[in-house]
């Protein structure tokens, strides 16, 4: 029998920081090129305190172990921004395939929308199928074109061209 999940928004609930960095650093294996292998890297407690500050964290949390179970964070800021930023999506090995990333996902744009948020941007590296396939199968539309990855605000980055790019209008 599967563990059952809760979902729960680091507005209201908050994550221990520690906790949630543990969490970050289990998975960055996963992720092209790992946290720890870019310039901007200092620790992943630093990056999670500033996530944490600046921005939202909605997590699933395994209601029997209480471990989480997987986390996207983003920066909605409806005073500053029209669109919303997803900077990080991750589900623990263990947990996938059970539809954890896909509520996490429709939780950040639920919350968006509440916000004021017109859409929201999102990348994933250019190889990176299953976030690609996550991407598109929450409605999120793949933005090909480089004059609107631009008027996105989403090219920051020497190396975010090897990047794809993703939308999703929320109003």
């Amino acid at each position: 029998m599967e563990n059952a999940i809760a979902i729960f928004c680091s507005a209201e609930q908050p994550v221990p920081q520690v906790e949630l960095a543990a969490f970050v650093q289990r998975n960055d294996s996963e992720f092209t090129p790992p946290f720890a292998q870019r310039d901007w890297f200092v620790s992943y407690e630093e990056w999670v305190s500033r996530l944490l500050r600046n921005g939202v964290v909605i997590y699933a949390r395994d209601s029997f172990s209480g471990a989480i179970a997987g986390a996207v964070g983003f920066y909605a800021d409806s005073q500053r921004y029209k669109d919303a930023y997803v900077s990080y999506i991750s589900v623990s090995r263990q947990y996938r395939k059970r539809g954890i990333a896909g509520k996490l996902m429709s939780a950040m744009a639920a919350r968006c929308a509440a916000q004021g948020m017109q859409g929201i941007n999102g990348s994933c590296a250019a190889g990176n199928q299953p976030m690609q396939r996550q991407f598109e199968s929450n409605g999120y539309l793949k933005i090909t074109d480089p004059q609107q990855v631009v008027v996105l605000k989403q090219a920051n980055k020497k190396d975010d061209w090897d990047k794809n790019f993703y939308y999703l209008k929320l109003s």
